[in-house]
């Protein structure tokens, strides 16, 4: 087994790989606040983690939008279906929230900041992780190589 590859590394690269996912959909629903009808969309990370841990990949997720409007860049969630339409991964779920406004966007910007906010705390509490994982491993092929 590689020095960096076991199993506590692999789950923290998946989360960070799929809180930085998560953020791109949050930021997605923030930019549509203001679009009639918008329902938000939202990781269940959980569910994305266990997947990614059983398969091994963490895969992208893929936010449906009108066609002609460009790509924000989350990859392919399955691919296409013959339809024309992307599938969204399981993992990828429309929050059922009820929009309360006169155009009924489903859009609270203060709790999706909030989620934002919560999100990349524990984004940033993995990346301290792994990188204290790699310090030790450092710091002990150091300590090897001095004697």
């Amino acid at each position: 087994m590689a020095i960096g590859n076991d199993s506590v590394n692999q789950s923290l690269k998946a989360a960070i790989d799929l809180r930085w996912r998560r953020h791109e959909l949050l930021a997605h629903n923030l930019a549509n606040a203001d679009t009639p009808g918008f329902r938000p969309k939202d990781l269940e990370f959980e569910g994305a983690l266990q997947s990614a841990m059983d398969t091994g990949e963490v895969k992208m997720a893929e936010v449906s939008r009108p066609p002609g409007h460009a790509s924000l860049g989350l990859g392919d969630v399955g691919g296409n279906d013959g339809s024309g339409e992307v599938r969204q991964a399981q993992e990828v779920i429309e929050r059922p929230e009820i929009g309360d406004t006169l155009d009924d966007n489903a859009i609270d910007t203060d709790r999706e900041m909030g989620r934002i906010a919560d999100n990349s705390l524990y984004y940033q509490t993995s990346l301290e992780l792994l990188r204290r994982r790699y310090a030790a491993v450092q710091r002990v092929i150091s300590d090897m190589a001095r004697t």
